[in-house]
Order: C-alpha cells, then structure tokens, then sequence
C-alpha cells in the first residue's frame, strides 16, 4: 500500500495487478490499474483481471503471443494458412499443423459470432506453452456466409498438463471476452503490436 501517487512511481516491486483510489499513471505499462471505484463495476474489473492472467502467462512463457495485421484485404483461408507458415518459419508449429487445420476446416467451420474465428488444432512440436496468434483483419472478409475480423489461432501442445491446461482455459476466457465486449473489440480491431497489450482495455 502507498500513502501518495509519488511513493508509487518510486518502487521497484512488480504486480500482476494494481488497484487505486486516484488516477493512476503506470510506468509499468502491462500491469492493469483498476480504480476502486470499478470494482462494483463488473465487467471492467473481470475484463482486467482476465487481461493480467494473459499477460502474467506470456511472462511466464506459458502463453506465446503474437499480433498480426492485414492492412490489405485477404480471404479467410489465405489469412489462417499465412498466420500458420509464418508460425512454422519461426519453428513454433510444424507443417503436420497446417494440414490438420486444413482437414478440420473441410468438416467444419471455425468462424464463430461477432466475427472471430477461432482455429485451433494440437500441436506436436512439443513446445510447453499454449500458442496464441491473433490475426486482425483491417478489412473484414465473409466465409461460409460469416464475417470475419479477427483469428485466434490457438496451438493446443500435445501433451497437456493440468498447468498448462488452466492457462488454455484463460486462454479461451480472454478470447469470450473480447467477443463479449464491444469497447474490447473495438480497441483489438485498433490494436499496435509494437505497443503493451494492456492498449485492448483503454476506455473501458
């Protein structure tokens, strides 16, 4: 606990959360800041608190994230198989990957409401972390009579562990609730990749 903004500024310790009665500038731009006030407000303080547990698995290398834009239009299909190939040049997925999507996407859709695709497959690379790629698709594209905006394409390790298998769980909490929330969404859709990822929750 700190007595001014000032004792706050000069301390060295790192939180996955902060929470204040003042406005509160954070030099530590991927902890959240919560006013208490938003406490009673319900969906702001869980859509903060989901945001931390995200950020605290890619600090912990639970969670591999990656932000992609498409500034130019690009069809469904074309935009998930360029997410994936670049995720197998940087040897986070292996081509068994893209294949299997494919063969999945044959049988089904993975385009849900709001917009989001959600394509998600095992992935045997035996990596130890959930990985996480979203694609932000500028200029909005129909597939099988759906919109879509936004992928999350998710690579589920083989062998998952009860560990690991709470953080695919935040994993898909974190994905329900920029679906859920308009003003999340809006700042996902106007995401920069270069800056803390704590950006999606301004304005909320």
């Amino acid at each position: 606990m700190y007595k001014d903004v000032e004792s706050f500024r000069k301390a060295t310790q790192h939180y996955l959360i902060v929470f204040s009665t003042l406005p509160l500038e954070n030099r530590n731009l991927t902890t959240p800041v919560v006013r208490l006030q938003s406490i009673f407000k319900n969906d702001e303080l869980i859509s903060k608190v989901t945001l931390s547990q995200i950020i605290a698995g890619i600090e912990e290398k639970k969670v591999k994230l990656r932000v992609k834009k498409f500034t130019e239009k690009v069809d469904y299909l074309s935009a998930v198989g360029q997410l994936i190939d670049e995720e197998i040049a940087a040897k986070e997925l292996l081509p068994s990957f893209k294949l299997a999507w494919k063969k999945r996407e044959e049988k089904m859709s993975n385009v849900f409401s709001h917009g989001i695709a959600i394509p998600h497959m095992v992935d045997e690379s035996e990596h130890k972390r959930i990985l996480m790629t979203i694609g932000i698709l500028t200029q909005p594209v129909k597939y099988k009579g759906k919109k879509v905006s936004l992928i999350f394409l998710i690579g589920i390790p083989k062998g998952l562990d009860a560990e690991l298998s709470k953080v695919l769980t935040k994993v898909y909490d974190f994905i329900f609730m920029i679906s859920g929330n308009d003003d999340m969404y809006g700042n996902l859709l106007a995401y920069e990749p270069a800056l803390p990822l704590t950006q999606i929750t301004e304005g909320i």
